[in-house]
């Protein structure tokens, strides 16, 4: 059994975000939303209910 990958905010700037991160927030500004607008626990909430489903 693998265990899943999960996504990333980076740390202090020395890592960089997760690919899927980086894609939600490029959808959200295809919906006119400012991805600083919606709050990092919630963005990563998103994506790990989107990768379980």
């Amino acid at each position: 059994m693998m265990a899943k990958r999960r996504s990333s905010l980076g740390f202090l700037g020395m890592f960089g975000r997760s690919s899927d991160l980086r894609q939600l927030d490029a959808a959200l500004r295809g919906a006119d939303l400012h991805p600083a607008l919606v709050p990092e626990g919630v963005k990563l909430t998103i994506v790990n209910l989107m990768k379980d489903h």
